[in-house]
């Protein structure tokens, strides 16, 4: 009896489904349908990151408050930030879009700004530096109130991500 086991190695039901040629034709599930679920997921969060990384942006802004004033808009930026800010650059004033038309040269004090709003509240309501420089603003912004403060977002560089990624300036 132990002379037999030792030459068959395999089992009779084995042997009979491995050379029946029946099953050869069917497909072989090599992955579960889970499995493709979330491959093509990542590959899609994959194309969406380098999508966004090429066509996309990221904004460098500069928030300040602005005031409508005889049918101008102005706001005032801080001496650190001045530098940044160059005629044609975009900003959002309270949701209305609008662009820069003029940066100062000479910075105004705090007194001087003072006295061309004419009132200590306003001068409050706009910023809290020493010095600061007159940026005017246009566009839609019919609807803004006069001497009333609101939120000035200018836009001083838009890049985009890639390029952040690798360095590269254009």
């Amino acid at each position: 009896m132990a002379e037999s086991n030792k030459r068959v190695m395999f089992r009779k039901e084995a042997m009979d489904r491995i050379s029946n040629p029946d099953d050869l034709d069917a497909s072989l599930q090599v992955t579960s349908p889970a499995v493709w679920v979330i491959v093509f997921g990542v590959v899609a969060l994959v194309v969406g990151v380098l999508a966004w990384g090429v066509f996309g942006s990221v904004s460098t802004t500069i928030v300040e408050g602005a005031i409508k004033i005889d049918g101008v808009t102005r706001c005032y930026v801080s001496t650190d930030d001045v530098g940044r800010v160059d005629v044609g650059d975009w900003a959002n004033v309270n949701g209305k879009k609008a662009h820069v038309v003029s940066v100062a040269e000479i910075p105004l004090s705090q007194e001087e700004i003072r006295d061309a709003l004419g009132s200590e509240y306003l001068v409050d309501g706009l910023h809290d530096e020493k010095w600061s420089y007159e940026v005017r603003l246009e566009g839609d912004l019919d609807s803004i109130k006069e001497r009333v403060p609101v939120e000035a977002v200018i836009t001083v560089e838009s890049v985009a991500p890639i390029q952040l990624a690798f360095g590269t300036n254009e």
